[in-house]
């Protein structure tokens, strides 16, 4: 799971722990923890609800949507940068209200990490700000049987940023901890 996809596979596996065999975190929150700076899905929030566009959103919010890419993408790799302010334009707003609204409304599960008993692999990109590497840190002390992979050269943005070096190490982990490329084995 990336991002809040990473907090809805936290929230699956102490549910269900049964039902995972690996987890992958990749530049997710610690529950434990303060959140970086949130203004800008703040302002997306208002702007929703008075009912912005998609195009009217992108362009009063990109800013900060690009700060949470790294230095080296910035400079780098503008095409990378563009291809995420065309999927964003791309949002539908009454969806990403809705995301925004469950994330608010996780379950609270900072102390339960410590019951999470399949492997799992942490990434984080150096230069991510939106989940610093101090949450993926926090993560890796309290979840046993985790390992923790800080992606040189990446901000928040892995599969734009860093998509091969990203890709390499989740799969180096799985094939070193018996989960077939395809899935888990046993079907999981």
């Amino acid at each position: 799971g990336w991002s809040l996809g990473g907090g809805v596979s936290l929230n699956f596996v102490i549910d269900h722990p049964e039902r995972v065999s690996h987890l992958v975190l990749i530049g997710a929150m610690s529950p434990r923890m303060p959140s970086s700076d949130r203004s800008g899905f703040q302002r997306r929030r208002e702007l929703i609800e008075r009912g912005a566009t998609a195009e009217e959103i992108v362009k009063e919010t990109f800013e900060f949507t690009k700060k949470a890419f790294s230095p080296y993408s910035l400079e780098h790799k503008p095409q990378a940068v563009e291809a995420l302010r065309q999927e964003h334009l791309r949002n539908n707003p009454a969806h990403y209200l809705e995301m925004l609204q469950a994330n608010e409304n996780r379950p609270k599960i900072g102390d339960r990490l410590g019951e999470i008993r399949c492997p799992t692999l942490i990434v984080v990109g150096e230069h991510d700000v939106r989940t610093p590497v101090a949450l993926s840190e926090d993560l890796n002390k309290v979840i046993p049987n985790s390992l923790m992979k800080i992606i040189p050269n990446c901000g928040h943005f892995y599969s734009y940023e860093q998509p091969e070096l990203v890709s390499h190490t989740i799969l180096t982990y799985l094939d070193a901890f018996g989960a077939s490329a395809g899935g888990a084995r046993g079907g999981r």
